[in-house]
């Protein structure tokens, strides 16, 4: 588990209390979906050096879960995870994490949160949405057929006893069809989400869902070297809508009021297999009207093929905008934002002037710090999502005058370290799965 490599980073003091002295996991497997089985894992780069830039399975999500009993409610609840490439974990229906942040495999964070309150005596179930991109891009290191996820859950009573929970071979995993699309916006950084809800198990996360027809998980570790998260998990609020109104009979156009970075959730029931179009964007290209071919080559255009029930639409990867326009709406749909980024007190730094525009370039300018930091120092939350060294130099300053926490600004300098086992001289875009190097950036590393 602590390997030579990462022995020296913590000499160095970049590992420091992220290298555990016990396997936070130990007894857990490392569960994926069936149709990875006979993929072999490939290197980091190694997709992209043959050029083939993807492997063959790409935009997979996966679906666990397990249902357990506990004989009263617990005094403590420990949940411990990593993933590959992320997932967002659920208890009881409720979500209660995502993550793990983008990463290498030999530095592979796992996660640590409590989840007490979420457990109830009796009948329990820990369900786990996880995706695989598979295509080489800079937002996390994919295309390199790591996926699924291990997940321990230490559970203390009142009297001192304790249970555990692990995942194995006992889970049930599905291979969702609910997100389909061939289509990628960005540089391959994230595929357009047509979401089918016919497809959809509705009710998966839930106690009491029948999954006796979902295979076993495959359940083996891969070659994942752990070590503790530095940064806490993403923060996450509800946006609702500053501007919500019908053009036309179907045709709702959605304004949040400020940009934003996150998971778009929209409730709506319609006729089974009628299809919703979404669009996102920044900016208008007309009054009322969202451009969705945004100029940063990414276009925001998603079809929802609805399901009949009262449907909840989920966007799963988070993206940035600021407008949304719904066409073929049935009745009148609920839309809101599920906004997630490094946590950020708001309230921690003020700034007020004579000059009104001098006021509305700092609002602007905090608000693009706050929603690029993804767990990364993201460039963009739009076309690359990746972590720059030049860019994420200049926000580690502004983040760390604006909130004093220095956990990210950890993670980022650990991560160009980590980057060294590829080039002497460190990648200018760490983690990712390109190998960019950028000389006059590597020099901002000590800075």
């Amino acid at each position: 588990m602590k390997t030579a490599f990462m022995a020296m980073l913590a000499w160095l003091g970049l590992l420091a209390g992220a290298v555990p002295a016990a396997d936070p996991l130990a007894g857990a497997a490392w569960i994926r979906d069936e149709r990875f089985q006979g993929h072999e894992v490939l290197g980091v780069f190694e997709a992209h050096q043959k050029k083939a830039k993807s492997t063959i399975l790409q935009n997979i999500h996966s679906y666990f879960r397990k249902e357990f009993e506990l004989s009263e409610e617990p005094a403590r609840a420990q949940l411990c995870f990593s993933a590959d490439d992320y997932a967002k974990l659920y208890v009881n229906g409720r979500f209660v994490v995502q993550g793990p942040e983008p990463s290498y495999p030999f530095a592979q964070p796992f996660c640590q949160i409590d989840v007490t309150g979420a457990l109830r005596a009796g009948r329990n179930c820990l369900a786990a949405h996880a995706y695989y991109h598979g295509l080489a891009c800079r937002a996390f290191n994919s295309a390199d057929n790591r996926s699924g996820l291990i997940v321990r859950l230490e559970i203390s009573f009142a009297d001192g006893s304790t249970q555990t929970l692990v995942s194995d071979g006992t889970w049930n995993c599905f291979a969702a069809q609910t997100f389909s699309s061939d289509r990628t916006f960005g540089y391959a950084t994230q595929f357009n989400e047509d979401i089918d809800l016919t497809k959809e198990p509705h009710g998966w996360r839930d106690v009491g869902f029948v999954d006796e027809a979902w295979p076993k998980a495959v359940a083996a570790r891969q070659d994942h070297e752990f070590v503790k998260q530095i940064t806490p998990p993403l923060d996450h609020w509800r946006a609702d809508p500053v501007t919500f109104e019908e053009k036309e009979p179907g045709r709702w156009f959605v304004d949040f009021g400020i940009e934003v970075a996150g998971h778009t959730r929209i409730r709506v029931k319609g006729a089974r297999g009628h299809v919703m179009t979404v669009w996102h964007g920044e900016e208008l290209s007309a009054p009322k009207t969202v451009r969705h071919d945004m100029r940063c080559n990414c276009d925001y255009v998603d079809k929802i093929t609805l399901s009949g029930a009262d449907d909840l639409v989920e966007f799963y990867d988070y993206r940035g905008f600021r407008y949304i326009e719904l066409i073929d709406a049935p009745g009148k749909p609920q839309v809101w934002v599920d906004v997630r980024h490094h946590p950020f007190d708001w309230e921690a730094t003020h700034f007020a002037s004579s000059n009104e525009t001098l006021n509305r370039i700092w609002e602007i300018s905090k608000r693009a710090v706050q929603m690029g930091c993804q767990g990364v120092f993201v460039d963009c939350p739009t076309r690359e999502k990746g972590q720059y060294t030049g860019d994420a130099y200049l926000t580690i300053v502004s983040q760390l005058l604006l909130t004093a926490d220095a956990t990210l600004a950890k993670k980022a300098i650990l991560d160009w370290r980590l980057s060294q086992r590829f080039d002497p001289g460190m990648l200018c875009v760490a983690p990712g799965g390109f190998r960019q190097e950028l000389a006059e950036w590597s020099l901002l590393w000590p800075v």
